[in-house]
């Protein structure tokens, strides 16, 4: 939501100021959990239609799909679906998420089990009719985090297009390699995101 968004603000103000500041897009956060009630997220998708904003939806920092643990697998594939069905009331797509961490597993197992998680939760959201929605694994700023270029890029490449979508943040992947320094290191990326 726009700083300048005029009080008491909100998404749906956050909406209409993006508008009037010139934005085409904004991203709704529910970083610490999906807590928008039904109601004012079919508003708020309504209203973004109607003033011309498209929004994206960054599921929970909570996510790990390269966890050992079943409890904490079941909970990563339960926060995107939330955030997926709250992107489906909002007209909202991607769903953009942090895939993991590799926590001493190498990049072919995590690889391995973010495919096999991925695929549920793509089921799960096919069951339910929310097939306008793609799941967005985002380029992680860490190195000890799954998500690098190549991986978000073969997730993309497993699932296809219309269901898994790369999200390249610029930011995180100068943090990770420190090699964006030219207007050739940024096409570079996005020549390689267009040939996958």
């Amino acid at each position: 939501i726009p700083l300048s968004t005029p009080s008491p603000g909100g998404t749906l103000e956050g909406v209409r100021h993006c508008r009037k500041l010139g934005l085409g897009a904004m991203e709704v956060e529910f970083v610490h959990g999906v807590r928008m009630k039904d109601d004012l997220a079919s508003t708020v998708g309504e209203e973004s239609q109607r003033v011309g904003v498209s929004l994206s939806v960054h599921a929970p920092y909570f996510i790990n799909l390269c966890s050992d643990e079943e409890g904490k697998l079941a909970n990563s594939r339960r926060h995107i679906l939330q955030s997926a069905r709250a992107a489906h009331l909002l007209h909202a797509s991607p769903v953009v998420f942090h895939p993991g961490f590799y926590q001493g597993r190498s990049k072919a197992e995590c690889a391995k089990r973010a495919k096999k998680e991925l695929k549920q939760v793509l089921d799960e959201m096919g069951q339910a009719g929310w097939t306008d929605v793609v799941l967005g694994p985002e380029l992680t700023g860490k190195k000890s985090a799954y998500g690098d270029l190549d991986e978000i890029l073969e997730l993309a490449r497993h699932f296809g297009i219309k269901a898994v979508q790369p999200v390249v943040d610029f930011g995180h992947y100068h943090a990770r390699l420190s090699r964006l320094k030219t207007q050739d290191d940024f096409a570079k990326i996005l020549d390689k995101a267009e040939s996958v």
